[in-house]
């Protein structure tokens, strides 16, 4: 949704819980009304309540909450010229590329998220048993990091390395 889009959800929420209110003072003879007017809102019986109630409630939950943050699917970089967009699938490949050509790395799963500082790379590693696990990992945070800026030039803040699971088989050394 764009932010245009925002700002007329937000001013139609307003306007529609103004008008809701008023709408509520003239069926409760709160305020003073021209009979004229009156005649105009009446539908008759509780039926304008419940309208009222659920007109009310649908903008006032538009107008105090936000709308839902949708994930964004692509990162982006400025340029001079325009704008560069590289998808999340894109920079989980390079970092599953760039894991996958270290000794002991059978099969990695990554996620990739966007914090203020960098991205932070989540690799899911499932390593050949009988490998010094802590050197390993080490070499992937480092190797995913390096790859991630070489390729995109998006700095990486921090690469969270978990070893799900060794393979049944030690390694040959």
């Amino acid at each position: 949704m764009s932010l245009l889009d925002k700002i007329l959800l937000r001013i139609f929420s307003f306007l529609t819980v103004v008008f809701a209110l008023v709408v509520a003072l003239l069926l409760l003879d709160v305020t003073p009304v021209v009979n004229a007017t009156r005649t105009v809102f009446y539908l008759g019986g509780n039926f304008n309540l419940i309208l009222l109630g659920v007109y009310l409630i649908l903008g006032l939950r538009y107008l105090l909450f936000p709308l839902e943050k949708r994930k964004m699917h692509s990162f982006v970089k400025d340029t001079e010229v325009g704008e560069i967009r590289i998808s999340h699938t894109t920079v989980k490949e390079i970092a599953v590329r760039a894991a996958r050509h270290i000794r002991g790395v059978d099969r990695v799963i990554t996620r990739v998220e966007e914090y203020g500082s960098g991205l932070v790379v989540h690799a899911q590693v499932r390593a050949t048993a009988g490998i010094d696990l802590t050197a390993m990992s080490t070499s992937i945070q480092q190797q995913i990091s390096e790859a991630i800026y070489t390729a995109t030039s998006l700095k990486v803040s921090a690469v969270h390395v978990q070893i799900a699971e060794l393979t049944p088989e030690v390694a040959q050394r």
